[in-house]
């Protein structure tokens, strides 16, 4: 049996192409928040209120913005 090159590529299929490279694509947009922060570094996180407070002013800390800067001053740094 010979097998003809236009019954081989009738088995083939295409995968969709995307326009833009994966890589330039921006996986977030930061926008900052429009509350005031504590730029203080040091918290203290209270289970019970299930807050997160500043240790030295007091004030009330959204968790994903003071753990959003510890990863910016970590890459800052280089750790």
């Amino acid at each position: 049996m010979e097998i003809k090159p236009e019954d081989e590529l009738s088995n083939i299929v295409l995968f969709p192409v995307k326009e833009d490279d994966p890589r330039n694509q921006v996986n977030f947009l930061y926008e900052p928040s429009e509350r005031p922060y504590c730029h203080h570094a040091s918290v203290r996180v209270d289970e019970k209120e299930r807050q997160v407070r500043c240790k030295i002013c007091g004030a009330v800390v959204e968790p994903f913005d003071w753990m959003l800067s510890v990863a910016k001053r970590e890459n800052q740094t280089g750790r």
